[in-house]
């Protein structure tokens, strides 16, 4: 093999393992404030709030998501659709990486999984979402 035969192999290696680092990258806690931009900017994103029901108030919810307990996710993980993005809430961000983990290990085939790494912005994201639906 020449030195540019080297060269471009070289190359070749490095973007295949900089492209499995971007996905890796797809993966896990984001902030709240990322966790926001993500909703807002995420087709298809599927919710997934694994609080327990005593816990949701009559506004500290995403509009539109799907609840799954997280006493329930061993049981109930199938539920949650297949074929898209899926971001992850608890409360304040103590139960949401236990839900991942469970999903992470039992549902490969969610490419893009995240969980909110502290309290949620709600309210934020509700009127946001208001004003998109006028």
């Amino acid at each position: 093999m020449n030195m540019f035969q080297k060269t471009i192999t070289t190359l070749a290696l490095a973007l295949c393992c900089m492209s499995s680092l971007a996905q890796d990258k797809q993966q896990g806690p984001i902030s709240p404030e990322d966790a926001l931009e993500l909703m807002k900017t995420t087709d298809n994103l599927v919710i997934l709030d694994v609080r327990e029901p005593q816990y949701i108030g009559k506004s500290n919810y995403f509009k539109g998501s799907v609840r799954i307990p997280w006493t329930e996710m061993l049981k109930r993980y199938r539920e949650v659709p297949e074929g898209r993005p899926v971001l992850i809430n608890c409360g304040l961000g103590q139960v949401a990486p236990r839900a991942y983990e469970t999903l992470r290990n039992k549902r490969p085939d969610i490419q893009i999984l995240y969980y909110i790494a502290g309290a949620p912005l709600f309210n934020e994201y509700n009127h946001w979402k208001s004003r998109q639906m006028k």
